[in-house]
Parts: C-alpha cells; structure tokens; sequence
C-alpha cells in the first residue's frame, strides 16, 4: 500500500508473497485489513489490477 502526496506515491506496507502472479481476495482484505484502520480520519482510494 501507498500513500500518495505530492504527486509521488510512498510505500507504507508491503508483504512479499511465497508466490508469483495474482493473490486471492482473502489475502487483498488481509493486507488491507491492516492499514485501513490506522487510516481512518484521512480520505482513502483503493485501486487494483489483476496482477
């Protein structure tokens, strides 16, 4: 996950995946789950791709 600011994205957490390719969507809610929360007097944009 990023945070964006001045038009620059930085990275506030990151897992690295025991495999290559897409995840599922219980790990995506996984990670989620544990930013969101630290993040919830700011306006959020959750955006994806299949990869």
């Amino acid at each position: 996950m990023s945070l964006i600011y001045d038009q620059k994205a930085i990275p506030i957490y990151f897992e690295v995946l025991p495999k290559l390719g897409n995840t599922n969507v219980s790990k995506q809610v996984a990670v989620l789950s544990q930013v969101l929360p630290l993040l919830s007097n700011y306006t959020k944009v959750v955006l994806g791709d299949r990869e």
